[in-house]
């Protein structure tokens, strides 16, 4: 791979060991049952900061999903402060297995524009609709029509009478 080679690509995601691999496809997987097609994001495994830049520059993507553990956060750190300096302007988007407190802080710190916890259905939900704003996923289809009409209206009560009113007799 030569610096001069690019590959435009919607969202790239970064890890650093084969545990915060298992992220990112854990990661595919979520953002792709809501999709039509597959999601062919490349997830790389990465040896240090120059590595994932080198990997940033061959893919452009448009957003970076970096994979976060408590046991590699250092690492981490340093690779989302590192594409920080030098693409400011990528989105920068972290992603734990489960929500660590000290895993948010020091992602955010380092320059992650997000941080989302793939255990928690709330979190899974925002990440979704993150990648959505982001321009990296389409919408969740709406379910599917089945072809049924609508139900009925409920039928109308008869009139109540006005007191005294007994109508036309024949």
């Amino acid at each position: 791979m030569t610096l001069q080679e690019t590959h435009q690509c919607e969202a790239l995601v970064l890890a650093v060991d084969e545990a915060t691999r298992a992220i990112g496809e854990e990661l595919l997987r979520i953002a792709g049952a809501t999709q039509a097609g597959p999601i062919d994001w490349p997830v790389l495994l990465i040896e240090n900061p120059g590595d994932a830049l080198r990997r940033v520059h061959h893919f452009d993507p448009g957003v970076l999903l970096v994979c976060a553990s408590a046991k590699r956060i250092d690492d981490v750190s340093a690779l989302i402060d590192a594409v920080r300096q030098r693409r400011p302007q990528l989105s920068q988007l972290a992603v734990a297995a489960t929500h660590d407190e000290r895993v948010e802080r020091a992602v955010r710190a380092a320059g992650a524009s997000h941080y989302f916890a793939i255990d928690s259905e709330a979190d899974r939900s925002l990440l979704r609709s993150t990648l959505v704003v982001l321009g990296v996923m389409d919408e969740a289809p709406h379910a599917p029509h089945s072809g049924l009409s609508p139900p009925r209206r409920a039928a109308r009560s008869p009139r109540t009478r006005a007191r005294g009113y007994e109508g036309i007799k024949p």
